[in-house]
């Protein structure tokens, strides 16, 4: 678990240095060269979508750390997940008793909640996943290959064993 003053350490310091980490065995650091000797440190990598996204958000509120701020990109991600896998299921004309059910089913989802509170590159996996899966379907289309490509690219920044599982 990556500690709440950490986390915002790395979101901030990506706003002034980019995001590129070094890992000593034992803690996580932005790699700054002047500071660093490079043989002693491993770099660590870690998915770059979740981090430019928060910086991004506290861009957006000034570089003030608001945990909310912080965390509200990554439920809307959630939101529109939930909401994409239920129009595509309409599209796919699976039954309404179906769609009640799914939406039943995923509305009391303890787990569910428990990583969308978490409000990190969880939330990111299943809207971009529908992305990727749907836009493959329509290989056909000039906007599905577009579309496919830019999903597969967030996604496999968001989380490489999610994009290679699909894949």
């Amino acid at each position: 678990e990556i500690s709440k003053p950490k986390s915002l350490l790395t979101r901030k310091s990506i706003l002034q240095f980019g995001y590129p980490s070094v890992f000593d065995g034992r803690s996580t650091f932005i790699f700054v060269p002047d500071r660093f000797n490079k043989e002693n440190y491993a770099v660590y990598n870690s998915p770059y979508l979740q981090h430019y996204l928060a910086a991004l958000a506290l861009k957006v509120n000034n570089q003030i750390a608001d945990p909310y701020v912080i965390r509200f990109p990554f439920a809307l991600f959630a939101l529109s997940g939930i909401l994409a896998s239920i129009v595509i299921l309409f599209k796919q004309k699976i039954s309404s008793f179906t769609i009640v059910l799914y939406s039943f089913m995923v509305s009391t989802s303890v787990q569910l909640y428990l990583y969308y509170r978490e409000a990190r590159h969880y939330a990111l996996h299943l809207p971009l996943t529908l992305g990727f899966i749907y836009s493959y379907f329509y290989l056909n289309r000039r906007s599905a290959q577009f579309s496919f490509i830019i999903f597969g690219f967030l996604l496999y920044n968001a989380f490489y064993p999610g994009f290679f599982a699909i894949y």
